[in-house]
């Protein structure tokens, strides 16, 4: 059942990958990073191992990034993604990913003259309000059992 579920997964991502390419007219040299990011993320929900989700998300961020032309906010989004993902397969997730991940989504939207016009501190301060939002509503853990995972 499981193989099924890994052939499954594995070919309908890279079925994305080549829709995506044709659509966005996307460059075949990069073809190896995206590919090689959908096989990590692939070999984390057959083989359910954390460390296939990281550098999966992290190549699939560079590549996705490099398609719209964003590659810091594409570096950004993988590191985000990391979090996402995992908390949605795993209902649980530690917050590190997210770190760098926002970090770098600013420092992409700065470089990015559309987006060059949001300062850096609105940027910071919309995130912070966020992150209080997020703080005030979580929901309490048993302080005796506070393992992440």
């Amino acid at each position: 059942m499981k193989k099924n579920l890994f052939a499954g997964i594995f070919v309908i991502l890279i079925g994305i990958v080549l829709l995506l390419s044709e659509i966005f007219n996307y460059q075949s040299q990069n073809y190896f990073l995206l590919i090689l990011g959908v096989v990590f993320v692939a070999a984390y929900f057959y083989r359910n191992r954390y460390g296939y989700l990281i550098p999966g998300c992290i190549l699939l961020g560079i590549s996705v990034g490099e398609m719209f032309n964003f590659p810091t906010i594409g570096l950004g989004l993988g590191f985000s993604a990391i979090y996402i993902i995992h908390k949605l397969y795993r209902k649980t997730s530690h917050w590190w990913p997210l770190v760098p991940g926002v970090v770098l989504i600013g420092i992409g939207l700065q470089e990015h003259e559309y987006f060059g016009k949001i300062s850096f501190t609105a940027f910071l301060g919309i995130i912070l309000i966020i992150l209080g939002i997020v703080v005030l509503f979580r929901k309490k853990t048993d302080e005796n059992n506070p393992s992440d995972y």
